[in-house]
């Protein structure tokens, strides 16, 4: 199932890093080739991915999956055959709902399958997303060496896609936690979506999802424009550098996986916050590129366990209604159209240092709320007896 996450990153990867060409192919502005296109991935998923994952806690999953990595498959094919502009936009329109089906259903029965070690299994999960993130680069540039371009992409994307279809529709997964004896007492999806909001955990834990947004694609974003500005980096020079917060968040999750297996996810947040705040904070300030690269690294690095152990924390909040929570998280898609395109305002009226300190509020958040939690958890000590 961590597979769906996997397939996630590398589809929706591809349209960044295509975007030179498919301005090149339809002659279009930069925005209509980068934020177009990447908004375009998020305008239907707010509308139709929250009654389809909430479905998920009624319906077989299997089926639902399936259904959803064969529409990531079309689409990717679809945008590869793309013979218009338009036509590529409503592929990626309907890549978007498809790809939050597929893997909202696999998050979901991963979390039903380990109710008990829900931290670590989102920990692999987000492991395998970071895989695909570097496998996106790979791939594409692969077959531009070999003479193809962004279509052929798409349609090797597409065709990967399919076999995975083939690989799930032969898995087993857990059926939905609800009792089908009482399918007919189940409430309406939106009365059932109503009770999930009103569940102040599941919405805290979500929105702590939303800041890890912060230290993400949009580190990657800003911080190319400040390693350009501040430390008057090339475009090789800044790849570099880049890269290391992606290999550091790796080699994080994987320390990570290993300290959830012992240490209470509370204190591993703690640790994991405090040197993401400094190595962050040092990132900002470092005036040679090692230091940089130094930084950058160990920012990655403790950054990458924030998201998964919020995650889990979030399904942990509503028990035996996983579909719910990721029908709640896809309602929060509206801030991640919302939030780069704010950042990218402070930064053109306040500069780009002062939105790039705002993004260091992800590591402090999490901070304050780790001490928060462990402080009231070690309070709650059993008295002796007499």
């Amino acid at each position: 199932m961590v597979l769906a996450a996997l397939f996630d990153e590398l589809c929706s990867g591809v349209t960044g890093f295509a975007s030179p060409d498919i301005q090149r192919t339809f002659q279009v502005t930069y925005g209509q080739a980068t934020g177009w296109l990447l908004a375009a991935f998020m305008v239907t998923s707010v509308v139709l991915e929250p009654p389809l994952l909430l479905l998920a806690d009624r319906w077989p999953r299997r089926p639902m999956m399936v259904v959803g990595v064969l529409g990531m498959a079309g689409c990717c094919v679809a945008a590869g055959f793309a013979p218009s502009y338009a036509w590529l936009v409503a592929s990626l329109v309907l890549l978007g709902p498809s790809i939050g089906l597929a893997t909202g259903v696999a998050q979901a029965s991963l979390m039903d399958a380990h109710a008990d070690n829900r931290s670590r299994m989102m920990t692999r999960w987000t492991l395998a997303a970071g895989v695909g993130d570097l496998m996106t680069p790979a791939l594409f540039v692969g077959l531009v060496k070999l003479g193809f371009g962004w279509r052929e992409t798409f349609l090797t994307c597409g065709g990967l896609l399919l076999v995975y279809a083939i690989f799930v529709a032969a898995s087993a997964m857990p059926a939905p936690p609800g009792d089908s004896a009482d399918e007919d007492e189940e409430p309406g999806l939106l009365e059932a979506l109503t009770t999930a909001l009103q569940n102040r955990a599941l919405l805290r834990w979500t929105a702590a999802c939303v800041v890890c947004l912060l230290l993400d694609e949009t580190l990657i974003a800003f911080g190319a424009l400040h390693l350009r500005d501040h430390l008057g980096a090339d475009e090789a020079l800044r790849s570099v550098i880049l890269s290391t917060f992606l290999v550091g968040g790796i080699l994080g999750l994987l320390v990570a996986d290993a300290l959830l297996a012992r240490v209470d996810a509370m204190r591993v947040l703690l640790g994991e916050s405090v040197v993401c705040c400094v190595a962050y904070a040092g990132w900002l300030h470092a005036d040679t590129a090692l230091l940089s690269s130094v930084t950058m690294f160990f920012a990655g690095f403790s950054a990458a366990a924030l998201y998964p152990i919020a995650k889990a924390q979030a399904y942990m909040a509503l028990p035996g209604k996983s579909g719910a929570v990721a029908a709640v998280a896809s309602l929060f898609t509206v801030v991640e159209i919302v939030l780069p395109l704010g950042l990218a305002w402070v930064a053109d009226t306040l500069g780009l240092l002062t939105a790039l300190t705002m993004l260091g509020f992800q590591p402090a958040f999490f901070l304050v709320v780790a001490v928060v939690l462990v402080v009231r958890r070690s309070a709650v000590v059993p008295r002796k007896a007499g």
